[in-house]
């Protein structure tokens, strides 16, 4: 494999070939000179060996072309199968460095410590780059959580493990990078420094818009459009210094400008190079095509069979920050892929108008993940005791630059072993089904068995809330539920007490569970133990919100929720 990292001037390829077919008329004059031995078959020979000289001049000139257009090359060997390793949002936390003391609870510290960061990454990359075996690997933004790396240490640490691999790298940038108190031009650098990270800042809009050429036989087989999408409204004061960078999600119309001028120059002299586009944040067009295909949250697609392939986890249909206007610029420059990271618990890849779309699987197990239960169903979590999902999405090329039947690599351990043949029944709970109401997006549910009672898990990262039909509860009287409140339950922001607050009315008025001073219930929560609970709801007209909120960083089981 051949790495080429600074551009050659198209000058330097042209004065190549001036001096190689020189080399050659001069040789073919000597030969000439010599042909009254009646050697005719050597001439013949050398006929032959010249036409190898002109082909050998193209190639070398057409590299040259190559290397001047794009930012990096990497070149394949012939007879190998080129393998691209798509991952993402490896997030590196290194919880020793949080801000304040409150910032993430005990568990979430110890869990996201930086001794653990074997455990919580780099296991499983390594896993996943030894047997995948790839040529080129992207990742798609939030290499690490700037928030939690104001010394710069965990981008360094990371930067010399992916080197360690020999391996050409390519990232970009997510919406976490830039709060780090390093800034980003200091990132930068230190991506720019690495030998085999393919990484240029530039100097358009965001940090880090460049290309990549994946080459084999003398052929640019596929080239990537590597993209800053911006959106980091935490960057630091560092970060914001140098005016380069945009706080919120897009691209900017230099950055557009920029592929249009490129690509059309690839492709006027490379017409059969496959185009490729990897960024952070996906496309409003992501659930789009989720829709029209009539795939629905919480399905996980089996492979299909036929040209495109669809395949993956669905958690939701995400909401995109992203202009719509961009997928059909993408179409118009000859994209046939765009390759994203953001949403951790998605990681399907749907062909649309033919376009793939792809999230790449989640390759940590920081910040928010994927995990399976005893009964088989896939939740999101922060922290979670039950099996993660955890790998990369492996992308071979078949020899005309396609995409040739992409996968996804699941580390052992992490999904990998998982028989989804052999799960347990799941219990049945009763009352409303919670699973099939609305919820904040740091909030998972999980049917267990606990303390003897079937239950919703409920599991929340950041506050929550779970909310419950408006249509019913404004012609209901009472609600009854049971509820376990587990000793040591974190409290809620707003009024610093373990609670599980009921909000209904249009003005906000609040029914709380909890210790203290009741506020429309006199009712005190007993923790540690199974309680049975009716509230009497208030008579509101209109009420915008009625809803369960649960404490930050807090485990809550709830059953036999009724309306009446």
């Amino acid at each position: 494999m051949t790495i080429f990292k600074t551009k050659n001037l198209l000058r330097l390829a042209l004065l190549l070939l001036c001096l190689g077919l020189c080399v050659t008329l001069l040789f073919a004059c000597n030969e000439g000179t010599g042909g009254g031995n009646g050697d005719g078959g050597g001439n013949t020979d050398g006929g032959g060996n010249a036409g190898d000289d002109n082909e050998n001049d193209e190639d070398a000139y057409f590299m040259g072309v190559m290397r001047e257009l794009l930012d990096f090359t990497v070149t394949v060997e012939e007879g190998k199968t080129p393998v691209v390793l798509h991952i993402t949002d490896t997030q590196i936390i290194d919880a020793s460095q949080q801000r304040y003391a409150t910032r993430l609870s005990s568990t979430l510290y110890n869990y996201w410590l930086p001794e653990n960061k074997e455990a919580r990454c780099y296991g499983y990359l390594r896993e996943l780059i030894t047997k995948t075996k790839p040529d080129l690997i992207l990742l798609t933004g939030d290499v690490v959580y700037g928030e939690f790396d104001d010394n710069g240490s965990a981008l360094t640490d990371f930067i010399a493990f992916m080197e360690s691999f020999g391996i050409p790298w390519a990232p970009v940038f997510g919406n976490h990078e830039n709060e780090s108190a390093k800034g980003v031009a200091w990132q930068c650098a230190q991506l720019e420094g690495a030998e085999h990270c393919l990484f240029k800042r530039n100097t358009l809009t965001g940090n880090g818009n460049y290309s990549v050429g994946l080459v084999q036989g003398g052929k640019l087989l596929r080239t990537f459009v590597m993209l800053d999408a911006n959106g980091c409204s935490g960057a630091s004061e560092q970060s914001l210094a140098d005016g380069q960078m945009k706080t919120t999600f897009g691209f900017a119309e230099d950055q557009i400008t920029w592929c249009k001028k490129l690509l059309k120059e690839v492709r006027f002299n490379f017409p059969e190079t496959k185009i490729t586009f990897a960024f952070h944040a996906q496309l409003p067009q992501f659930s789009t095509a989720l829709s029209e295909k009539g795939y629905e949250a919480g399905a996980y697609i089996e492979r299909q069979d036929g040209e495109e392939g669809d395949f993956g986890y669905v958690e939701s249909l995400a909401y995109s920050p992203m202009s719509a206007d961009c997928f059909a610029t993408f179409q118009s420059l000859g994209c046939d892929s765009v390759l994203v990271g953001h949403i951790h618990t998605d990681s399907y890849s749907v062909v649309y108008e033919g376009v793939r779309l792809q999230y790449g699987q989640k390759s940590s197990t920081y910040d928010r993940v994927n995990y399976v239960n005893a009964y088989g169903e896939i939740e999101g979590a922060y922290y979670s005791t039950e099996t993660p999902l955890v790998g990369g999405t492996v992308m071979p090329l078949a020899a005309n630059g396609d995409f040739k039947d992409p996968y996804i690599y699941l580390c052992e351990g992490a999904g990998g072993e998982i028989d989804w043949d052999n799960f347990e029944q799941k219990p049945v709970v009763a009352g409303l089904d919670l699973s099939s109401l609305n919820r904040q997006s740091s909030l998972s549910l999980a049917t267990v068995m606990f303390e003897g009672t079937a239950a919703y898990r409920v599991t929340v990262g950041a506050q929550g809330k779970l909310y419950l039909p408006q249509e019913q509860i404004g012609e209901a009287q009472t609600l009854s539920f049971r509820v376990f409140i587990p000793a040591g339950t974190p409290t809620l922001r707003l009024n610093h007490l373990p609670e599980l607050a009921l909000q209904h009315t249009e003005n906000g008025e609040t029914i709380y569970l909890g210790i203290g001073d009741a506020k429309g219930l006199d009712y005190t929560a007993k923790l540690g133990m199974w309680q049975d609970v009716t509230v009497e709801l208030y008579a509101a007209e209109n009420p915008t919100e009625f809803s369960f909120i649960f404490p930050t960083n807090s485990t809550i089981y709830l059953s036999a929720v009724t309306i009446e």
